[in-house]
């Protein structure tokens, strides 16, 4: 079976007074931007293979990323495991793409 997830890899835009308060301190902040993908095996289920790719746009560098071993470049992962338990990946981009200007 093969499912693409329904969004696109954007940072959403929720400033409040705080978030300006943090920039105004600290205009060389970093935007992070967090991704995760939760793959959940059913109960009674047989292991299957689970592929899953993640492709991010030009201009945002890996930060960190989990598990350890979960190979990154570029442009995202692509990986495939065994599905014999739940499995979490998660990475945390910078956002590199639009240079930082304080209004």
């Amino acid at each position: 079976m093969k499912y693409k997830l329904p969004f696109k890899f954007v940072k959403t835009v929720e400033e409040d007074w705080l978030d300006k308060l943090r920039e105004y301190l600290n205009p060389s902040q970093k935007q992070l931007i967090p991704f995760s993908l939760l793959a959940q095996k059913q109960p009674g289920s047989q292991n299957s293979t689970l592929y899953s790719s993640l492709i991010v746009p030009a201009g945002y560098k890996l930060f960190w990323k989990y598990p350890e071993n979960l190979t990154v470049n570029l442009r995202g992962w692509q990986n495939a495991s065994t599905l014999s338990k739940d499995v979490l990946y998660a990475a945390v981009f910078e956002d590199n793409s639009i240079p930082y200007n304080p209004d």
